[in-house]
């Protein structure tokens, strides 16, 4: 069975939010252990690493998403080898998940004037 999991799904289980917490984490372990293939839309990434700031840090962020990416798969195909850069810079010293998911050659900065 494949399965698209929303971002709450995700957030459900690692915030710990009641009364959904455990089916997510049902869910979340299925896919974990592949009896079922659990997809995931690419934009979720950065936005739970966004919405988990205020309860973990960085480097806990880091790992959450290091090891979603290893239990789903992302949706969207045109962001998969950005996905890779991403997971290959998850080592230590400068890092932004922006730029490891846009490449820093695309990167580009709007500002007001």
């Amino acid at each position: 069975m494949k399965i698209l999991v929303d971002t709450n799904i995700i957030l459900d289980v690692l915030l710990k939010r009641e009364p959904h917490n455990k089916a997510a984490q049902v869910i979340m372990t299925k896919c974990a252990e592949r009896e079922i293939t659990g997809y995931l839309a690419a934009h979720s990434i950065p936005n739970i690493f966004y919405v988990l700031r205020k309860e973990y840090s960085q480097e806990e962020r880091r790992k959450f998403i290091k090891n979603l990416c290893e239990i789903f798969r992302i949706s969207d195909l045109e962001v998969s080898p950005k996905i890779n850069n991403m997971k290959e810079g998850m080592g230590a010293g400068s890092w932004d998940l922006g730029d490891k998911l846009i490449g820093k050659k695309d990167s580009y900065t709007i500002k007001r004037r």
